[in-house]
Parts: structure tokens; C-alpha cells; sequence
């Protein structure tokens, strides 16, 4: 990549001293795919490239899950893990207004808003 693109979430590790690396690769939208085509694309493992799910729990809280790409997440061990009984993931356009980044690019670093917790 010859240009650097600055983000929250680059300006975030940036201010806390974290090390990265950006990768250029084509974005795909198939929903529930999204990491594994990301994964692919950059040419590194899904062992190794994780995505950050957007968790209601209980209708109340909002928690940022940060998984491998290529694994499910049982929410209500999720739900369980908060003191909840339910958790639902967050519809996209939610995700997106509550974090800023666009479904796909959300992160949890660099949002005000990406959760209260994390998984």
C-alpha cells in the first residue's frame, strides 16, 4: 500500500503506540462472509483475521465481540457472559450509527461508541 489512510481506528493504535499493518484487498459483501473473503483476500489465515460482531444484550446493552472470521458465536453465552439471558447481533444500519464504521469495517478500536465490553 503507498498511501496511508488515517482513521479513528489508525489514529487510535497510532496514540497508543500500536503497531499495524494495512492491507488493500477487494471488499465483498456476502453477509455472514464478509471476514472469510478479508481473510482470503490479504492472504492470511482465518486463524489469524478476526471480526468485530455488534451484540445487543437483553435489548439494553450494546457489546463489541471481536471472534476469528472463520468461527460462529453462540450469543446467548454471550448474552450469559454480560449477566443477560438474550443477546441479538445488531441490525447493520444500527451498527453502523452506533460505531461509525460501515458493516464489514467496524472496529473496536477508535469508536466512542463500539460497546461497553467485549468478548
Amino acid at each position: 500500500m503507498s498511501e496511508t489512510i488515517e482513521t479513528p481506528t489508525t489514529q487510535f493504535l497510532a496514540a497508543h503506540g500500536v503497531a499495524y499493518t494495512m492491507h488493500d484487498y477487494e471488499y465483498v459483501s456476502d453477509p455472514g462472509k464478509i471476514g472469510l473473503h478479508a481473510a482470503a483476500g490479504i492472504g492470511i489465515d482465518n486463524e489469524k483475521v478476526f471480526k468485530t460482531l455488534m451484540v445487543e444484550i437483553d435489548k439494553k446493552q450494546v457489546v463489541c465481540a471481536v471472534i476469528p472470521v472463520h468461527q460462529k458465536m453462540n450469543l446467548k453465552k454471550v448474552a450469559a457472559l454480560f449477566g443477560g439471558k438474550n443477546a441479538r447481533m445488531l441490525g447493520a444500519e444500527k451498527a453502523e450509527a452506533l460505531t461509525g464504521f460501515q458493516v464489514g469495517g467496524i472496529s473496536p478500536f477508535g469508536s466512542p461508541h463500539a460497546g461497553a465490553g467485549g468478548v
